[in-house]
């Protein structure tokens, strides 16, 4: 048995481990301290690994199937997870008799990972990991043997206790593997023992790795060759690696090595030894595994304990609050004694983000970490100061030059022991102005231990919360304005403060836990406050959080320098459109010739949108490009009348300093039927997430390797993407990943705007493919051959219908709706009808698979151009499918503009004509030529039930004209405009 201490000393070589051009892109993702990653130079530090607290043991055989009775009874845990307020595990068990040994399964659950209670046979997994990206009849996945071959096969189920067959892995696999699940990147990683016959002194078991996204075909293997060496095998016969526990976790891998030291070769090619486990490490799914220590990561009990022979660990650990819990397996006998030892099942904990540690003692030590970017506006530490330590953090550029504000001396020091320390420096700072930025971190350390830094919101560390953070409008001073509260307070009681040095703290007061407004509030006179509110604990635990206060508009735009009529015209002049329809998203193409861009905030923050009685409409700036003259905005129209002239609604622009109130997700509300809307009018990318879905259900795209700057292209509708299918086959195509967002739908409407770039079509290229071949809802292809497309859906596996579109037109963009009620299917191009088709699929079935824009599955890949895709759980009106083309085609007849008011001209306030006593109103258009006079008697015009005024007007001394009957005006003019003569 190898020589144990608690922890493994490396020292830091001031030589960096990593030295990289380009900065570390690590957004918010958490960095361990188990390779140099984060290490560029540093001075006085160590690194620590770190043992484990056992616990157990916790289960033990007690029935006769646990083996209990013969010569060996077994209780081996595979898998442990943590769902719905209480643990389950499963395990395998073994019975062993002169005539042989005989294997088995159990399943055990607990409330508190420490009792456990339940157990019962079950159906023999070696893994079990549950996968909520899966249909429910999928929810869980396994592997285990294939009726006594030696393939292993998978097996879903919905509950994790029924399984049915889902395919077979493969003949290479050996009798010992396990199974992990990466829930970020959607792949299952397996690792499994293969053959023992190697000539290799140092490596007679062979150890694979396999990755799959389906676990049906597997898309990359690698032979693990680096799991032991000579130095492992010192004083043993050899070693060996007997299995692999894995665990995805913060973008890393970390590996838990079965290492078999055998200290005997038997008669008949059999190995005894020991086991004990060696932690891995890699940040790649297919790289080869790296050794950090030769020490055990967990080792063997004292002889004559539970565990002093073996330990193996169940496939994964998970986090329980703030600590990390391995379940293993611990044996009181060695490999080739099976017929007289005992297996039971402990626990294994570790404080988070626990394996390693970069140390300091009493000597001041420090690092730096190569330049990197991130996101967030905290840096959160995982570490120990508690005795007589402190850490500080300075911040650089990439050259290396402090930046201001943010040197050591300006950091405040962390003195205690939190797996979350918020780092803060005076004066309130946090760096989300830095985010994006490329920087260096300097942490200076002593008599300290770090585990992990981190970027983004805090989970455990103090965090103070306002409940409320918006003022309304003309508010008095005395006002409450929220509650303080402070999440993961560690002391028994806190105080707030309002620290002196931020300007605005003088507006505010505080009472106990209430933020109280000082003075009257204007959104005219300041429009947002930050305030810096401090809270300490009894303990001394300081945290400062900064706040940004907002004041309630309230719709009322006064102080907003320009404002424009927007007409809705649905007449025969028009959209032609003669039903009313109801929530519609109306789409603004923003351009030189109808707005004026150096009148605008430099990103359209400050555009804002009112209808009739100062209702405010939600909208969403999807593309904005102040150099080229270029906007397009989607604005929430609560209702667009029928064969009407008249209806309009306002829209603002002219303000400093305002916030942008762009909201997709609003305008697009999933409670008003969207599922997704992929605007798809972003400069064309490969990047994670780089194509936005606009509503909550934030499906976002990622684009393949071939979706490039030159995919972005103009479109009917404002920009799109091109897919150039025939030349580069494999990559122009946009991923939406696993979903299930459709699934058990009773209506559906998809829409987009297309551009074939070659008609008739080969094969089937598809437009939008979510599901696979079995599982199709919808798939939305080009029909092989001919020139129109087909949509299917499914209600469950291999059973689909469809239904086929007119014929499209080559090189020209076109507006494609198909809908399904739950009974018949319709498709419109532009404004042709055309099939309609009667379904027997009442409810759409399950997705079994990603949802993909310009390729199937399959490989089937589309050739031109796509823009606004967007589905819906509804089936969408004929009227609706109509609006929407007449607004969004390239020569749009929905909408009127009118011209701009400048609002400081306005001479009437409500309703009241002000100035000298006017008899006449008077209405000019653009050209100077009369349209129309009004009588006016008690500073009012006098208005028949017919008047309205239309045409367009010019700039200057302009009023509203509202409604039929009714005349009023608003603070600033917003309706129809007229002028005083």
């Amino acid at each position: 048995m190898k020589l144990l201490i608690n922890t493994f000393l490396i020292i830091w070589l001031v030589t960096p481990a990593f030295v990289l051009a380009a900065p570390l892109d690590i957004k918010s993702q958490k960095q361990l301290f188990i390779d140099g990653y984060m290490v560029e130079s540093s001075a006085n530090l160590t690194q620590t690994q770190h043992t484990p607290t056992k616990v157990g043991p916790l289960i033990s055989p007690i029935n006769d199937w646990e083996g209990v009775g013969s010569k060996c009874p077994t209780v081996w845990v595979w898998s442990v997870l943590p769902e719905d307020g209480k643990f389950r595990m499963w395990y395998t068990t073994l019975i062993c008799t002169d005539a042989g040994n005989s294997g088995g399964a159990g399943y055990i659950e607990s409330t508190d990972g420490i009792t456990w209670t339940g157990r019962k046979k079950a159906s023999g997994m070696t893994s079990v990991i549950r996968n909520n990206n899966n249909p429910p009849d999928k929810r869980y996945m396994g592997w285990g043997g294939c009726g006594g071959t030696k393939s292993k096969c998978a097996y879903s189920s919905p509950d994790g206790l029924s399984w049915s067959l889902h395919g077979t892995i493969g003949t290479i696999l050996g009798d010992v593997g396990t199974m992990a699940y990466d829930s970020v990147k959607q792949e299952y990683m397996i690792t499994a023992k293969g053959t023992r016959k190697d000539g290799d002194v140092f490596n007679p078991r062979k150890s694979y790795s396999y990755s799959s996204t389906n676990l049906s075909t597997f898309s990359s293997t690698i032979r693990n060759d680096y799991l032991f060496d000579a130095t492992d095998a010192a004083g043993y016969v050899k070693a060996a690696s007997y299995g692999i526990g894995m665990w995805p976790y913060e973008g890393v891998y970390i590996g838990f090595n079965w290492l078999f030291l055998i200290t005997a070769q038997l008669d008949g090619g059999g190995e005894d030894g020991y086991i004990e486990v060696d932690l891995l490490f890699k940040r790649q799914i297919m790289a080869q595994w790296s050794h950090p220590s030769h020490d055990p990561i967990l080792p063997r009990g004292a002889n004559g304990s539970w565990d002093d022979g073996m330990v193996m660990t169940a496939s994964s650990p998970m986090i329980v609050g703030k600590e990390i819990w391995l379940y293993y397996t611990g044996w009181d006998g060695t490999h080739a004694q099976p017929q007289t030892r005992t297996s039971q099942i402990g626990l294994a904990k570790w404080r988070l983000d626990g394996f390693y540690s970069v140390d300091a003692g009493a000597t001041e030590g420090s690092f730096v970490s190569p330049a990197l970017t991130f996101t967030g506006k905290n840096l959160l530490l995982n570490a120990d100061a508690s005795n007589s330590g402190s850490i500080q953090v300075e911040l650089q550029d990439a050259n290396g030059a402090v930046i201001s504000g943010y040197a050591k001396a300006d950091c405040n020091p962390i003195t205690k022991d939190n797996v979350e320390h918020m780092v803060s420096w005076t004066g309130g700072k946090d760096i989300s102005a830095l985010a994006g930025t490329p920087i260096k971190l300097k942490v200076y350390m002593k008599n300290a231990e770090l585990y992990a830094v981190k970027f983004g919101k805090p989970e455990f560390a103090p965090f103070i919360t306002l409940s409320n953070q918006v003022l309304p409008n003309a508010g008095q001073g005395g006002n409450e304005v929220g509650t303080l509260a402070l999440e993961n307070a560690r002391g028994d009681s806190i105080t707030f403060s309002l620290p002196a040095g931020k300007v605005d703290n003088a507006d505010f007061t505080i009472s106990d836990d209430k933020l109280i407004s000082a003075n009257a509030v204007d959104f005219n006179t300041k429009n947002s406050y930050t305030v810096l509110v401090k809270a300490e604990d009894n303990e001394g635990n300081v945290t400062e959080v900064e706040f940004i206060l907002e004041v309630e508009e309230n719709g009322i735009y006064t102080s907003w320098a320009y404002s424009k009529n927007v007409v809705l015209n649905t007449t025969v002049s028009g959209a032609n459109v003669s039903g009313t329809v109801k929530i519609f998203p109306v789409l603004l193409k923003l351009r030189e010739s109808n707005f004026d861009f150096a009148q605008a905030g430099d990103n359209g923050e400050d555009l804002r949108f009112l209808g009739t009685n100062d209702k405010v409409f939600p909208h969403e700036i999807a593309w904005w490009d102040a150099t080229a003259k270029h906007a397009d905005v989607w604005v929430l129209v609560d209702s667009v009348l029928g064969n009407n002239d008249t209806q309009y609604f306002t829209m603002y622009w002219g303000k400093t300093g305002v916030k942008s109130k762009s909201d997709g997700n609003t305008v697009f509300d999933t409670a008003n039927g969207f599922v997704n809307v992929w605007h798809l009018d972003e400069e064309g990318n490969s990047g994670a997430n780089g194509y936005n879905d606009a509503t909550y259900t934030a499906e976002n795209g990622t684009g393949g390797a071939g979706m490039t700057a030159a995919s972005d292209t103009a479109s009917a509708a404002g920009r799109g993407q091109w897919f150039d299918g025939s030349m580069d086959a494999s990559t122009e195509y946009i991923n939406m990943g696993s979903t299930n967002s459709l699934d058990g739908v009773t209506g559906l409407s998809v829409s987009f705007w297309c551009n074939p770039g070659l008609l008739p079509f080969t094969d089937y290229p598809a437009i939008f493919a979510r599901g696979t071949s079995a599982n199709r809802t919808p798939w939305i292809y080009g029909m092989n051959g001919a020139n129109n497309l087909a949509m299917n859906i499914s209600k469950s596996a291999g059973v689909y219908e469809g239904i086929q579109t007119p014929d499209l037109q080559q090189g020209v963009w076109q507006y494609v709706t198909l809908t399904w009620d739950g009974s018949k299917l319709n498709s419109y191009i532009n404004l042709d009808y055309g099939d309609s088709s009667t379904t027997t699929i009442t409810t759409v079935g399950p997705n079994d698979q990603y949802a993909l824009v310009g390729v199937f599955p399959s490989g089937r890949r589309w050739y031109g151009g796509i823009d606004e895709l967007k589905t819906s759980r509804v089936a969408r009106s004929e009227d609706w499918h109509k609006l929407s083309y007449m607004n969004q085609k390239s020569d749009q007849v929905l909408l009127e503009y009118g011209q701009v008011v400048a609002v400081e001209q306005n001479i009437m306030t409500e309703g009241v004509i002000t100035g000298a006593a006017y008899n006449v109103m008077t209405v000019y258009n653009i050209n100077g030529q009369l349209v129309k006079q009004f009588p006016v008697s008690g500073y009012k015009p006098e208005m028949s039930s017919t008047d309205m005024v239309r045409g367009e007007f010019k700039p200057g001394l302009y009023v509203s004209v509202f409604g039929n009957t009714e005349y009023r005006s608003i603070k600033p003019v917003s309706k129809r405009f007229a002028i005083i003569k």
